[in-house]
């Protein structure tokens, strides 16, 4: 038994490791790509003073009348879902992919939700409001069993993280 608990101990330990490889190159890829994404813009650097300045005079606005904002939100993802299920249609005339069944379903769901969108915005926004709060619950608690699973540094803010994120979809799901 001593030695099935060892090499398990040991199997951890190896997985930790490969873990702590695995994340210290991807850091690394990241901060490469950043870089150079950032190089090849920054002589753009005043588009994207005026895009931000834009995004939060239109922010502000749009908190003046949250009501017609979130419509003209859903009424725009119901025309995207149209668009998205016209796609799948020219995907499957266009492309020889043997994922028919998949490409119907999503043809079905994008129109179906589309036009559910367009015809009721008002229960597209309770829905949408209605996903997005499973979906900070169900990560929530996903983040903070993570972070009781497996040896992270900091552990403490991603528990608070996640209990955060947590709270935030149970306030959600219950206004």
């Amino acid at each position: 038994m001593e030695g099935w608990i060892g090499g398990r101990n040991d199997s951890k330990e190896a997985a930790r490791r490969a873990l702590t490889r695995f994340s210290n190159q991807v850091r690394q890829m990241s901060a490469t790509a950043i870089a150079a994404g950032l190089e090849r813009i920054s002589h753009k650097w005043g588009w994207f003073l005026v895009l931000g300045i834009l995004q939060m005079v239109l922010g502000v606005l749009a908190l003046g009348d949250t009501v017609a904002v979130t419509v003209v939100s859903v009424i725009f993802l119901g025309w995207l879902l149209i668009l998205s299920a016209i796609l799948h249609v020219v995907h499957w005339f266009r492309g020889r992919e043997r994922s028919f069944f998949l490409d119907l379903l999503s043809f079905i769901l994008d129109l179906v939700v589309g036009i559910i969108f367009l015809t009721n915005p008002a229960a597209g926004a309770v829905t949408l409001t209605l996903v997005l709060a499973g979906f900070l619950v169900v990560g929530g608690l996903m983040r903070i069993f993570a972070s009781f699973s497996f040896d992270i540094p900091h552990r403490v803010w991603a528990i608070l993280s996640g209990v955060v994120a947590a709270l935030l979809g149970i306030l959600l799901w219950i206004h």
